[in-house]
């Protein structure tokens, strides 16, 4: 959600006039900045929009006063309504903190929630907001003490949204931090810990300070802008601009390589096909899928480029994270001789590897995903896992997903790939789901995955159709093409394309004929024509070959 908060309003006074205890104010920002990238519920925080600092969530907005002022006392119930007289007159304003946090409560959009952060502690009249709302509930009579001494001082008062007092006590927290610089510190942790998650290791040194501070600049330069000339959404810090900023900011000061195994710059791995277009049926929305194509040099299809870029994969499908982990620039050689030969000497069905290797290489690719390796634990262990690929792909400001991967090599019969396909996809998802989500859970080694929120997903004492949602099956299929052919033909491409959607229609036909019990399942169907299956294993021996060679 990039939407900013509605009815801001026009006036420069308090915060943005003054900014008293700017600094520690800007910290707190900072701190709810450096949560918002390890909590993906929160959304937004907004600098000076309705309140000091304002946290948007998916339903709900918390409304943050932050108080510096000093005092040898701690914060009363009294203090905290306390409030001005009107000029020539005995009545007084509706100005005290909380008429200020009540008023916030004034959008049609979002569940108001508040808090306060102040340097001072407060006093017994005022424990109960510090006490953790899902831990109130057998503090009644403190509850009910707090709000009967707030309406005795400042009379009855509701919100636009027609909530009262109770309503604002219910929903408040108060925190305190005695100081800026124990908000820092927490800040940096929080920026060390998202690194780490991420596969970074930063010098603590400078690093997570260096962070620190373009935060604070960014956050800062926030609550300066004039409400009168800018919108809510200008002042505020959306949460997929802070991934995006943060992601590439860590890469470029980190000086060592990622600790994690699997690299999550796109830009880092190789490619081995091109998008050649997105696959649509309106029929089924559940449904999606891409085709992938690769082109000549000149005359000659690049079956060698592939070749050498499918053997580059081969570690990250072959070998065991706590391998590729141990992996160095001097062990790196015999390791993946050692595969190719493993290959070789065990005659290992090829096509079904190229398969493997290509659906891997694509979801890695465009994902950016953490691949799980079942298949290598399982083999010796001799339980049966019923995919090629299994993958957690990564939703920076959304749920993770698991992506179920199958490959196949489609020989022209569209009703016999179907039915492979959906036949496994139904018996896990009816019948073998507890089973193999438990042991993929269990062989799953997260030391050497980024974070990820996925383990619910796979836990089978869950059921699988809490989790439909956020689980695809993703199927490539290969198949030889009858527009691009080894010699090249004028203008290929466009009648590539027409013939790839085609075979897509044909799957989608096929899976509404015979296999509707399906169709309320994510799909993403990857499709790969090609002039020659055989010629293409022939070039991926031969690299082999030469490589063990050397």
């Amino acid at each position: 959600m990039t939407m900013g908060l509605d009815n801001m309003d026009n006036s420069n006074s308090g915060g943005v006039g003054a900014k008293k205890g700017f600094l520690f104010q800007d910290y707190v920002a900072a701190l709810y900045v450096t949560e918002m990238l390890r909590d993906k519920r929160i959304k937004g925080v907004c600098c000076e929009v309705k309140d000091d600092v304002d946290i948007i969530y998916e339903n709900h907005v918390r409304f943050i006063q932050i108080k510096t002022t000093d005092g040898d006392k701690k914060w009363s119930a009294k203090e905290l309504c306390q409030r001005t007289k009107k000029k020539d007159s005995n009545r007084y304003n509706q100005d005290s903190i909380v008429h200020k946090s009540l008023n916030c409560d004034s959008s049609d959009k979002f569940k108001a929630m508040f808090g306060i952060i102040s340097t001072r502690d407060v006093d017994s009249s005022l424990l109960y907001l510090k006490i953790e709302h899902d831990k109130r509930a057998d503090k009644i009579s403190q509850r009910d003490k707090l709000i009967n001494s707030i309406t005795r001082q400042i009379k009855e008062f509701r919100s636009n949204n027609n909530n009262d007092i109770a309503y604002w006590v219910d929903n408040c927290e108060w925190n305190t931090f005695h100081n800026s610089d124990h908000i820092k510190l927490l800040c940096l942790s929080n920026i060390m810990k998202c690194a780490s998650e991420n596969g970074f290791y930063l010098d603590p040194n400078h690093d997570d300070e260096i962070i620190l501070n373009s935060i604070l600049v960014k956050v800062t330069k926030l609550s300066t802008l004039s409400k009168k000339e800018y919108l809510s959404t200008d002042k505020t810090y959306f949460r997929v601009d802070l991934i995006t900023w943060f992601q590439a900011e860590i890469e470029r000061i980190s000086e060592q390589k990622p600790h994690k195994v699997y690299k999550t710059n796109a830009n880092n791995l190789p490619i081995i096909l091109n998008e050649l277009n997105k696959l649509r049926d309106s029929k089924i929305d559940t449904i999606s899928g891409t085709s992938y194509y690769q082109s000549y040099n000149r005359l000659n299809y690049r079956f060698d480029f592939i070749s050498t870029n499918l053997v580059q994969w081969l570690p990250e499908l072959l070998l065991r994270p706590e391998e590729l982990s141990t992996t160095t620039p001097t062990n790196m050689i015999s390791r993946v001789r050692g595969i190719y030969k493993t290959i070789s000497e065990n005659n290992h069905d090829i096509k079904n590897i190229i398969s493997r290797v290509l659906l891997h290489s694509l979801v890695r690719h465009h994902c950016s995903s953490q691949p799980i390796p079942a298949h290598l634990y399982t083999e010796k262990k001799g339980d049966m896992i019923d995919f090629d690929n299994i993958h957690i792909v990564i939703r920076e400001n959304d749920p993770d997903e698991m992506w179920f991967g199958l490959s196949l090599w489609c020989d022209g019969n569209i009703e016999k790939t179907v039915s492979l396909f959906a036949s496994k996809v139904l018996s896990f998802v009816d019948v073998t789901c507890d089973t193999q989500r438990k042991i993929i859970l269990d062989i799953k080694s997260d030391e050497y995955l980024v974070k990820h929120d996925i383990n619910c997903v796979l836990d089978p004492a869950t059921s699988i159709t809490d989790h439909l949602s956020r689980i695809y099956f993703v199927v490539f299929i290969g198949y030889i093409s009858e527009t691009q052919t080894l010699e090249v033909k004028k203008d290929y491409e466009g009648n590539l394309k027409e013939e790839v959607l085609i075979k897509f229609k044909s799957i989608i036909e096929e899976l509404i004929r015979n296999h509707d019990s399906v169709l309320d399942l994510n799909f993403i169907i990857y499709m790969y024509p090609l002039p020659c299956i055989d010629s293409l294993v022939d070039s991926f021996k031969n690299k082999m070959v030469g490589d063990i060679n050397g």
